[in-house]
This record gives structure tokens, C-alpha cells and sequence, in this order.
């Protein structure tokens, strides 16, 4: 118990101390301003600045810490615990003997020690967010981000941050790591086995529905599921759908005109690549026709500036980044390429209000995409949504009920205007006022409906 003890006052010490180091090293400024006005100073709040902050020299106030003689070998062995730990969202187990928590983004199990008890109530707080620090073989919550009401706002939490980085999936969990990496490797194999190559064009619809049926025979193994993928993706072929041109014109009206044709249709590439998993590309079609053109300097329509507006800022699964990579890598002129992107960026950031605009004649297509759709590239390995899908319980879960919900309301939609069909009926035959109301209750027409009508 006393070496419990000791440890637990070890770690607020150090907190303390780096807190106080950074004080007094140009950052007191910083502090005031990110930090909430309060003496008392959660241990998380004090951590995320020391872990986040970056000065102005581009270092983060714990490296400065690690740089320091004033930190001891064991005090810097706990700054690095603290910068290898990380917020997620956790729900109780048990709590008998060691507190038991559950973590939602990598689906592991920790037997924990928080070193302010008086943050949690095991007993009525269930769920809650939290920074995990591991320090000399043991598993520590240094304080309570915040307390969560219900076992759904869990796993959104976790849903988010997953899709802003996903390799957080298996963080301090090997075996998550194993069986996302087998899952990639089934992906890609079914994938290319069943279409013949890594990518196919599809019909949006088709797109997605096939897209969803692929995930479910990836998912559950489902044969059957397989079978349905092979037979909505024989279908496609057998119809005859519009591609686009891949003709190249010289004259801009022409290219307009091409354009113009193409929007009738929403063409959408579905591919794979294969250490990140599964993509529905929309548009993709009239993305590849902007930069197929002889010239670029301007954007036609609302619905091309709404398109690329979705590629370049927007972070939506549907319209991914990794689609214009794809295109930059087969563009037989890569310069003509990123001169074509940088004017889309010029273009449509007048809509967007950023304190600092880089210079984007210096910046590759890959810091051009860092510095305007950051989430997809926050880590170098990230993940598909369809792929997060696969793998991650709570963003399958969010999926499932966020799909259980559209189509309840669409349920809800369908009786509404049978409803309103059925009222038409019936006005149309007259009743009278003591007849049976139409609506079935069993009152007469002038004591229920025909005060509502």
C-alpha cells in the first residue's frame, strides 16, 4: 500500500514539476491563454498542454522537458510514458478488487490505478474519457477528462477519433494490430479476385450498395454474401452505363460541354489499396474530367465547385483523398497535375477563412492535402471508413444504428403518405357527420376526424 501510495505521489510530483518547468520557460503566456482559470488545475488539463502545445521554436513543452538536466532518469522515464499515452474513452467493468475499464477504440481490457480517486465514482459513473498512462509495468489515470452519461456517447467518442486517426485501433494492442492486418489482406485478396483488378466504376448507387454487401461478407464470412457481391457487380456490367468521355479536347467550350454531359450522372470509383482497405469515390467521374482538361482556370458550376470543395476541405468518407493521389499517380504530367490543384485551392479557399494561407507553389500534392484535409493524413497509415467498419466494434456500431435510423424514418415516411393517401380516400366518399370515422376508432365522423380536418 505505502509503495502504491508513494508511486502515486511520484507521478502527481512530476506532473507538477513539468508544469512548473514550463512556467518558468516562456510559456506562462501560452498557459494563461489555453488553460481554464482555475487554481486548482486538473492533472489532464496541465498533461494536454505539456503534450500538445507547440511553441514557437516547433517543440512541444515536454520534449523541452526531456531536454532538461533537471529531470531525473525515472522522471524522464514517466515524461515518456505520458507522451506515449493517449485519450480514449472507456467504460467499468468491474471495480472489486483493481478498478477494470473497458477502452472503445482498441478493445482492450485494463486493470487501472487513478491517482486522484475523488474524479471517479465507479458506482455511478460508468463511462467516461480519459488519458492511459503506462508507467513502470502498471496502467495509471492521472485525472478524469470527463464523465459520460450513457454507453452511446462512448462509442461516438471513439468513433471520432478513429476517424480522424485510425491506427489508433490497435494502439498498446498487438493482437487488434494482427487481426486488422489479416483483414487487409482478406480485403485486398477478395477484393482483386472477384472484380479482376484494384479498382472498378460503378453507378453510385451500385457503388455503395456493393460496397456495404462486400463489408458484410468481409465481416461475417457469409458466403452468401460473396455470391450477392458477384451477382449486383454482373449486373452493372451487363448494363450499359455512361463513363464518360476520355477524350480530350482542346477548346475549352468543349471541355465545358463534356462536363456538362457528365453531371447527369454521379460515376463512382470503388478500389482498393492494399495496407488501407476499401474506397467509394463519388464523382469521380467529373473529377477526373477537371483534370483531364487541355486548361484549368476557372470552375463551371456550383455542383463541380461543391465536388471538389467535398475532395479538398470537406471530411466526408465518400469523397476521399486518396482518389485524387490515384490521379495524380497515373497523370502522364504531374506538374501540369499540381498546377491544376493548386488553382482549385486558390479557388474555392475564398469560401473558407484560414488564418494562414501557405504558399502553394512550393508545397507537393501531399502537403497540399496535409495542410487542407489534415484527418486523413494525421497518421501515416490510415485507414478507410468501409475498412474502419470492418474492424472497429464501435464504428460499427454507430453504423448500425445511424442505418437502423434512416430507415426508420423512411418506414415513417412511407406510412405518412399512405396516411395522407388514405384521407384523400375517404374524403373523396363523403361520410357523413354519423357515420364511422374513417380512421377506424370506432367513434362517429363529427365527434373524431372531422374536427381535425
Amino acid at each position: 500500500m505505502n509503495n502504491s501510495n508513494n508511486k502515486h505521489d511520484f507521478i502527481l510530483n512530476t506532473i507538477n514539476k513539468m508544469y512548473d518547468f514550463a512556467l518558468k520557460n516562456n510559456f506562462k503566456k501560452e498557459i494563461n491563454k489555453h488553460l481554464p482559470r482555475d487554481r486548482q488545475l486538473k492533472n489532464h488539463w496541465k498533461i494536454d498542454f505539456l503534450n500538445n502545445y507547440i511553441s514557437y521554436s516547433g517543440k512541444k513543452p515536454l520534449d523541452i522537458c526531456l531536454e532538461s538536466d533537471i529531470f531525473d532518469q525515472r522522471e524522464k522515464e514517466f515524461i515518456n510514458a505520458v507522451k506515449n499515452g493517449f485519450v480514449a474513452s472507456y467504460g467499468i467493468l468491474s471495480n472489486e478488487n483493481d478498478l477494470c475499464i473497458y477502452n472503445f477504440i482498441n478493445e482492450k481490457e485494463y486493470s487501472v490505478a487513478l491517482i486522484n480517486p475523488k474524479s471517479l465514482n465507479p458506482s455511478l459513473n460508468r463511462y467516461f474519457i480519459s488519458r492511459l498512462i503506462e508507467f513502470e509495468g502498471n496502467y495509471y489515470i492521472p485525472d478524469i477528462v470527463d464523465i459520460l452519461e450513457e454507453r452511446r456517447n462512448a462509442v461516438s467518442f471513439a468513433k471520432d477519433l478513429l476517424l480522424g486517426e485510425s491506427t489508433l485501433i490497435y494502439k498498446d494492442n498487438p493482437q487488434k494490430e494482427e487481426e486488422v492486418t489479416n483483414f487487409l489482406d482478406k480485403i485486398y485478396s477478395e477484393f482483386t479476385a472477384i472484380f479482376g483488378n484494384e479498382e472498378i466504376l460503378l453507378s453510385a448507387d451500385t457503388a455503395s450498395d456493393i460496397a456495404d454487401t462486400f463489408v458484410n461478407f468481409i465481416k461475417d464470412n457469409d458466403i452468401n454474401k460473396r455470391e450477392e457481391v458477384v451477382k449486383l457487380f454482373q449486373e452493372q456490367v451487363n448494363e450499359e452505363m455512361p463513363f464518360g468521355k476520355d477524350e480530350k479536347s482542346d477548346e475549352e467550350s468543349k471541355d465545358k460541354e463534356n462536363f456538362e454531359d457528365e453531371t447527369n450522372s454521379d460515376n463512382s470509383l470503388f478500389f482498393v489499396l492494399k495496407d488501407k482497405g476499401l474506397y467509394v469515390a463519388r464523382y469521380y467521374n467529373i473529377l477526373k474530367n477537371i483534370y483531364g482538361r487541355s486548361s484549368f482556370s476557372h470552375i463551371y458550376t456550383e455542383i463541380e465547385k461543391a465536388i471538389l470543395s467535398d475532395y479538398f476541405f470537406e471530411e466526408k468518407f465518400e469523397y476521399p483523398a486518396e482518389a485524387i493521389l490515384k490521379l495524380y499517380e497515373e497523370a502522364d504530367d504531374k506538374e501540369k497535375f499540381l498546377k491544376t490543384t493548386r488553382t482549385i485551392i486558390r479557388i474555392i479557399s475564398e469560401d473558407y477563412d484560414f488564418d494562414e494561407f501557405p504558399n502553394l507553389s512550393s508545397l507537393s500534392l501531399q502537403k497540399i492535402l496535409d495542410n487542407f484535409k489534415p484527418d486523413y493524413y494525421s497518421t501515416e497509415k490510415q485507414f478507410s471508413f468501409y475498412t474502419l467498419h470492418i474492424v472497429s466494434k464501435s464504428v460499427e456500431e454507430i453504423f448500425n444504428e445511424t442505418q437502423e435510423l434512416i430507415q426508420k424514418i423512411a418506414e415513417l415516411r412511407q406510412k405518412l403518405e399512405e396516411y395522407e393517401e388514405d384521407i384523400q380516400d375517404h374524403l373523396s366518399q363523403e361520410l357523413g357527420k354519423n357515420e364511422p370515422c374513417y380512421c377506424g376508432s370506432g367513434k362517429k365522423y363529427k365527434k373524431c376526424c372531422w374536427f381535425k380536418l
